[in-house]
């Protein structure tokens, strides 16, 4: 009898932990975004900054 329990408790942690690393895996997509996007605004502002900069040499 204790056999087919552990045989079920087994199947529930293999599920549980399935479960856990599919989580992980989509909050990891999700941070890639995120860093992505973020990237891609310092990349802006560092432009941007540097256009400002080298205009007010230019106007010196």
């Amino acid at each position: 009898m204790n056999d087919g329990f552990f045989d079920y408790a087994t199947l529930a942690a293999l599920l549980a932990i399935i479960a856990f690393l599919w989580s992980l895996h989509r909050d990891i997509g999700n941070l890639r975004d995120r860093i992505s996007r973020l990237e891609g605004a310092v990349d802006l502002l560092t432009k941007f900054l540097m256009d400002r900069d080298r205009g007010r040499a230019a106007a010196e």
